[in-house]
């Protein structure tokens, strides 16, 4: 029952992607998902009910020229101030923002 009654009911992602020049693309991806309220049943709100979250996550890629390696910059999370993503019960953790640089060539 915890597990049926008290998922969150509104997802909602969007994604933007850019090709600013035939070298260098951006992509921003928002995730929303909206707040459970459980039933008395269920469990305490605190303990049971899923956290509101948003978030935006923030891709640059840059090939400076055909042969050469492109360059990937992540950022996940960016300007998200929640503690966890999860309830109390599933023993969230901390989801902070997080950075990846990614180095991707092609050998001849």
């Amino acid at each position: 029952m915890r597990a049926y009654e008290n998922e969150p009911v509104h997802l909602a992602n969007a994604q933007i992607m850019w090709d600013i020049t035939p070298s260098l693309w951006v992509s921003n991806v928002l995730h929303y998902v909206s707040a459970s309220k459980p039933d008395e049943r269920v469990g305490s709100e605190a303990e049971f009910g899923w956290p509101e979250v948003l978030t935006w996550d923030f891709i640059a890629g840059w090939q400076p020229a055909k042969d050469y390696p492109e360059f990937v910059l992540s950022i996940e999370n960016l300007l998200n101030d929640q503690i966890n993503e999860y309830p109390a019960s599933h023993g969230g953790f901390d989801n902070a923002t997080q950075y990846w640089l990614e180095i991707d060539w092609q050998l001849p």
